[in-house]
């Protein structure tokens, strides 16, 4: 995966007990973990109008709200940031501020897409399962984006390169990180897999040092 022009979240859900108004104080894409926030041209599906502009979202000023328009139905908002032709980009992180004292309202569930078109999208992460305390007043709230990588058809999943030497392991939701001894270090079994014979990754012995 290359950098893309354009890049988005869709919403799906909330915690606001049936309604579908999305509301954020700002939602910044970032290049790099704590980076600054890219810009370019916003647009999203719906605003609330007035006090609730989608210019509110990136305005730098966290007690400033953008809304997507409520009612009793499932939630489905969608805000694009178009980086602008010639300024492909791959987004690392996510960063995204709740509504000040409405929680509740801020994304519950949501992807990152991204597309080189503005037409044909590609999911690059999922999240789901935000609950209200994940968020908090005047404070971002930090989604990690898997970087460039392989998709490796065999284990459907992506194998990605992490912000230090090494892959992310989407299926086992970790980094493989670059170890000595030409090996990869398993975070979540604290061990290294070295690799085989003449480096050979199709034959691997499990061992901790």
């Amino acid at each position: 995966m290359s950098g893309h022009r354009y890049w988005r979240i869709h919403v799906t859900a909330n915690n606001g007990a049936g309604w579908a108004s999305v509301q954020m104080g700002e939602l910044e894409f970032r290049s790099s973990a704590g980076g600054a926030a890219l810009t370019g041209t916003w647009t999203a599906t719906t605003d609330a109008g007035t006090g609730f502009e989608l210019a509110n979202i990136h305005d730098g000023n966290l007690s400033t709200t953008y809304a997507s328009v409520g009612g009793f139905v499932p939630v489905n908002t969608v805000v694009v940031l178009d980086l602008g032709l010639g300024n492909d980009t791959v987004v690392l992180q996510v960063a995204i501020a709740p509504r000040p004292g409405q929680e509740q309202y801020a994304p519950a569930a949501f992807t990152v897409d991204a597309s080189d078109d503005g037409a044909t999208w590609t999911t690059i992460a999922d999240f789901a399962g935000i609950v209200i305390g994940d968020y908090a007043d005047n404070a971002f709230t930090l989604f990690a984006v898997p970087g460039p990588g392989v998709y490796d058809s065999r284990m459907s999943e992506y194998l990605v390169e992490g912000p230090f030497p090494g892959v992310y392991d989407s299926r086992m939701s970790e980094y493989l990180l670059e170890g000595s001894n030409n090996s990869l270090f398993v975070s979540r079994t604290s061990q290294y897999i070295i690799l085989g014979p003449g480096g050979n990754p199709s034959q691997l012995m499990l061992g901790t040092f």
